[in-house]
């Protein structure tokens, strides 16, 4: 029997010796610990009879993220990470997957929010963590440079704009005028479209104890409240949004959830600057059914006949399937669906994962 000192300063935590004499190791910080005859991409052994991999470039120890965002943020073609963590700073997981690295390490993604600006604090991180408390985010070119820049949703305090200065790295503007960056009093959800039609992103945001908020984009990423004149003023409760032509005029419509009111569906009705959405919830099926404590908003053409169709998640009642009539009036179709059953369900995405056309 040989003793190896395998000089690390990391907890192992787990072995296993496969039938083939593969033998596995794994440290409480992702370090994993390998031997057998299998071939991994080069990178040093310097452990001896072991080949030494830290993962923690793929991903992170994550007990509290809770908002994702996917886009290409430093614009090379690849897309990257964001996660908004309720209790720690915000994660930027820069894809590096199949780049010019030669090192296996570098292969994967590499949380690099410190380095890029993009850790959502502007405060000393041992200040924030018991002062700012992060909830969702929304990602786009609000500035219309062509990068992608952040906006994020605070439990307490006030909502953050981060824009993107090129290749990814940002500046904090959320001290700066007219950066639609208030206290909303619990927001969970933000959601951009241009909603009058002039090329620039505007922006919705929820509040769960106050008003939700509607803001004008004027081109250059500054924005105006509109929201009592644009007929979107609520009362508390809002919790996640989304925008859709429901009514396929070219204008973005929007569908708000609430968890102690009624959820909501609002048509665009702009003409030129002057925008303005009707609340027709009353001829929908949203207006029957009970207030549930709902969460998730999802748009997609379900059945494949041209109109977006939409999907609430729920936590004190079944979610809820609606079927567009193409002029954006919803049906309750979810026994249809989906099952009778109370999931406890936050978000939800659409996508074709059987490869079925659907």
């Amino acid at each position: 029997m040989k003793k190896i000192d395998l000089r690390l300063n990391e907890n192992l935590r787990d072995l296993s010796v496969t039938k083939e004499n593969e033998i596995w190791i794994c440290g409480d910080q992702g370090l994993i610990l390998y031997s057998g005859k299998k071939q991994f991409p080069p990178c040093p052994e310097n452990v001896d009879g072991f080949t030494k991999v830290d993962l923690y470039e793929y991903g992170g120890y994550a007990h509290d993220e809770y908002g994702v965002a996917i886009a290409d943020f430093n614009s090379d073609n690849k897309n990257d990470i964001y996660a908004v963590c309720i209790f720690n700073q915000d994660r930027m997981y820069i894809n590096y997957l199949n780049s010019d690295r030669k090192d296996f390490i570098s292969q994967g993604f590499k949380d690099e929010a410190v380095n890029r600006g993009a850790t959502g604090f502007t405060k000393s991180l041992r200040l924030a963590m018991t002062s700012e408390l992060h909830l969702g985010v929304a990602v786009s070119d609000i500035d219309n440079d062509g990068d992608q820049d952040i906006y994020l949703c605070s439990l307490n305090g006030n909502n953050k704009l981060l824009i993107n200065s090129g290749k990814g790295y940002f500046r904090d503007v959320s001290d700066q005028k007219d950066r639609a960056c208030e206290d909303l009093k619990r927001s969970n959800t933000a959601a951009f479209a241009d909603a009058d039609n002039d090329g620039d992103l505007d922006l919705f945001v929820t509040s769960e104890n106050a008003s939700n908020k509607f803001y004008l984009n004027d081109g250059s990423g500054h924005f105006k409240d509109v929201t009592a004149s644009a007929g979107l003023a609520s009362t508390k409760g809002g919790m996640c949004a989304s925008f859709a032509d429901i009514d396929n005029d070219g204008l973005p419509d929007l569908c708000v959830s609430f968890w102690f009111s009624v959820n909501k569906i609002y048509r665009n009705e702009s003409h030129g600057r002057i925008v303005k959405f009707q609340d027709i919830t009353s001829q929908t099926d949203l207006a029957k059914a009970e207030p549930s404590k709902s969460n998730a908003v999802a748009f997609a053409d379900i059945n494949n006949d041209g109109c977006i169709d939409l999907c609430i998640t729920n936590r004190n009642s079944p979610n809820k399937i609606y079927l567009n009539d193409g002029k954006g009036i919803f049906r309750d179709v979810t026994g249809k669906y989906l099952p009778d059953k109370i999931l406890l369900c936050n978000g939800a995405v659409f996508a074709d994962f059987d490869l079925d056309g659907y």
